[in-house]
């Protein structure tokens, strides 16, 4: 469970500043390279890759650049000036939560002088065991769970908003007070193992690679565990220290294949970084590192957030599909039509986990004031024997109370504010080898304005960490009006990183 104090790794460590300065100069040396490369000379199949590459580079480099020239921000973290000690969640996205997965085990970090004091690697349930607080969990929650607890802390899209509550639930478990929170979903784990290779537990007869690592890890903790030491999370432990090793030989050899993976995480949201320290926290958010909702002022947004609530680990066999219609009438106002479709490919899993039904609670976050309209395809479910918290004297959590103090219902469709955002949510339960829709349809609560005849639109996507979807955003303009940078009024993408879409209108 314990890396412990060893010398080794603390020089390597140490070692951290040395070879970005290293990997720096080995990029710009690889960039200088490509624009030697005449890419009309490589067979076809090539040039794409010759293309990619190019357009990486430059963005590894500032990546590194920014990890060398801010050693002001790193230092402190790294605990220079004092001890930091950070929290570290494993995010499992088959079973999907707002901000990624099921946090079902952690690992406390603890650093001092710039180098590892100490990580240790434990189950959630064992910090969860020890609460000393009873906590009303949020409604949806409350199907499954009596009280709130770490394990579903993360409840809010906005990562730095789940951070501080994962945070305070974890000192509550008579923790010491930690400085940060990052969270690593299993996709990261999964792309990091095809550069390191496989890694062989003998203890467990088991051999871990890409393909393998989720389905064998989750058969550990669920089936294969030893009962009587009663630790299903100790395959993690155990596989920890000996991937970080396989890391640190993949760095000598294979820096820029690291590092574009890396990259990859931070924009696709498998890492997220939350730092109680107000400039640390700044410096991540300036990058887009943080999880953060975005502000969206005065502009379109759409943010779709799946919660797995009782529907086991069938997240991973979920395909989701987002159509979004929006239409700008004559006077500016915007109507927007929503359709969400899931796919539930599972069924023939030989994991039981995998055939169950996909019970999801979906969050669908829109512009601060939009109306619902009309809705089809979602259910509303009801606590069938709801806990008596008063005469149990648990307590209710300042933000839950204040999200649900906004709450209404139109039909299956719960109303309510969070995190600057309206909230349309409502239950979506899909069986194995079928299909479910939901369709939402509203007005937002402004206009598109015209100066001289000219005016813009903004759309804003954010994604679900943990997940991906076939997205179509489509814009209707009055018959009138036209788009002036011959920005495709209709436009098909994978959403699987935050993305923005510009026009500028004119009458």
């Amino acid at each position: 469970e314990k890396t412990g104090e060893s010398n080794d790794t603390e020089k390597k460590f140490e070692a951290f500043g040395e070879k970005a300065e290293e990997a720096e100069r080995e990029l710009n040396l690889a960039e200088n390279e490509m624009k030697r490369v005449k890419q009309d000379l490589f067979p076809q199949e090539f040039q794409k890759v010759i293309v990619e590459l190019r357009e990486k580079l430059p963005l590894l480099e500032d990546g590194v650049r920014i990890l060398k020239d801010y050693s002001r921000i790193l230092s402190p973290l790294l605990g220079e000036d004092s001890p930091k000690r950070y929290l570290i969640i494993f995010q499992n996205s088959s079973e999907i939560r707002p901000t990624g997965g099921f946090i079902g085990s952690y690992a406390i970090l603890e650093v001092a002088n710039d180098t590892i004091k100490k990580m240790e690697i434990r189950g959630i349930y064992d910090a969860d065991g020890q609460l000393s607080v009873n906590v009303i969990p949020p409604k949806p929650l409350q199907h499954i769970s009596s009280a709130w607890s770490t394990h579903d802390a993360n409840w809010f899209f906005d990562f730095p908003a789940s951070a501080k509550k994962i945070s305070w639930f974890f000192e509550k478990t008579g923790e010491e007070k930690i400085d940060g929170v990052m969270s690593l979903n299993i996709e990261l784990i999964e792309k990091l193992l095809t550069l390191t290779g496989p890694v062989g537990l003998p203890e467990y007869n088991l051999t871990l690679d890409a393909q393998n690592f989720r389905d064998e890890v989750q058969y550990e903790v669920e089936v294969g565990y030893d009962k009587k030491i009663n630790r299903p999370k100790q395959v993690l432990a155990d596989f920890t220290p000996l991937f970080l090793v396989r890391l640190y030989e993949v760095w000598q050899n294979q820096k820029q294949e690291l590092f574009s993976i890396l990259a990859d995480a931070l924009e696709e949201k498998n890492i997220m970084l939350f730092f109680k320290e107000r400039e640390s926290q700044k410096f991540f958010e300036e990058h887009g590192w943080t999880g953060s909702m975005e502000n969206a002022k005065n502009s379109d947004y759409l943010a779709v957030a799946h919660i797995n609530i009782g529907g086991y680990k069938t997240s991973r066999y979920m395909e989701q599909e987002i159509i979004r219609r929006a239409k700008i009438k004559e006077d500016g106002t915007i109507v927007e039509h929503l359709l969400i479709s899931q796919s539930h490919k599972g069924g023939d899993s030989k994991y039981w986990w995998y055939n169950k039904p996909n019970i999801d609670y979906v969050k669908i976050y829109v512009p601060k004031g939009a109306k619902l309209v009309s809705s089809t395809g979602g259910k509303r479910r009801d606590v069938e024997k709801p806990v008596d918290y008063r005469s149990l004297q648990f307590v209710e959590d300042p933000e839950i109370e204040t999200i649900e103090k906004t709450m209404s219902a139109s039909g299956p469709i719960d109303i309510f504010e969070e995190n600057g955002k309206t909230v349309f949510a409502t239950w979506v339960v899909t069986k194995a080898k079928a299909a479910s829709v939901v369709e939402i349809e509203y007005t937002l609560p402004f206009r598109v304005e015209l100066h001289q005849g000219k005016g813009a639109y903004r759309m804003y996507f954010q994604k679900q960490a943990g997940t991906s979807a076939n997205a179509r955003s489509t814009l209707t303009l009055p018959e009138n009006w036209r788009e002036l940078t011959e920005n495709p009024l209709e436009q098909s993408f994978i959403l699987d990183k935050d993305r923005e879409i510009q026009y500028t209108l004119r009458r």
